[in-house]
Parts: C-alpha cells; sequence; structure tokens
C-alpha cells in the first residue's frame, strides 16, 4: 500500500487515482527520496476517524504534522469534528490549545479553525 500525496489516506501501490481525493498518483520515489511538494498541496489528517481519545488524537496530530513537514508539505488540513453538542468537542479544543502552544514554540507558523468555512476543520501552516 501507499499513501496518497493529497490525503494521506492509504491505497493500492498501482492506484493511478486515489479513490478518495481523485488525485492522479505517481510512481513512487526512490526509497530514502523526498519528492518536493507544490506550495499549494495540503495534507489532510482525519484526527476523528474511529473516534479516538483526545490524547490519542494530540499525539496522532504531532505524528502527522513532523510527517508531513518531513515531507516537504507546508499546509496540512485537521478534520477533528465539532462535537455533537453543536458547541465544539473534546478534540476540537484540545487541537486549538495544542496548536496555540505549538505557535508560540514555533512548532508551526499559524493556523485558522473553521478552515473553508467548517468549524470541524483547521487549516495549519507548517
Amino acid at each position: 500500500m501507499k499513501t496518497c500525496r493529497r490525503c494521506g489516506n492509504k491505497i493500492p501501490d498501482r492506484a493511478r487515482k486515489c479513490p478518495y481525493c481523485d488525485l492522479q498518483q505517481h510512481a513512487h520515489p526512490a526509497v530514502g527520496s523526498v519528492a518536493p511538494r507544490p506550495k499549494d498541496e495540503v495534507k489532510t489528517i482525519n484526527l476523528k476517524k474511529g473516534f479516538p481519545p483526545v490524547h490519542e488524537a494530540l499525539q496522532q496530530m504531532k505524528y502527522e504534522i513532523d510527517k508531513a513537514r518531513s515531507r516537504g508539505f507546508r499546509v496540512v488540513r485537521l478534520i477533528h469534528g465539532y462535537g455533537s453538542t453543536g458547541t465544539g468537542g473534546k478534540i476540537k479544543q484540545a487541537v486549538r490549545e495544542e496548536l496555540a502552544g505549538m505557535q508560540h514554540r514555533g512548532d508551526v507558523k499559524r493556523f485558522v479553525v473553521g478552515y473553508d468555512g467548517n468549524p470541524g476543520v483547521t487549516r495549519v501552516e507548517l
């Protein structure tokens, strides 16, 4: 299995197009090499998939942000959901707090909550 360059989902090695986001796929680069990413390419990280506890979602977020940065992405889109109450879920609140700390430390440039008009999505510039 390989990983889609846009959305980060696992797809079959021979797939020419991602079944999730329809991005045309290219051959994998040689092991150990990193293909440069276009400025406008965004990696999507779904933190609410499987409804993990908050600490696991934050752990995944940090890991995926580091991985995206090492692969040349400059922007990631975090899907964290908005909570069933309509006032914001625990993951969303924890993501905001963690990103504020990461921004203060210089680990991320900035983040925008409510990206694309969706309160359950945050855009992060690396």
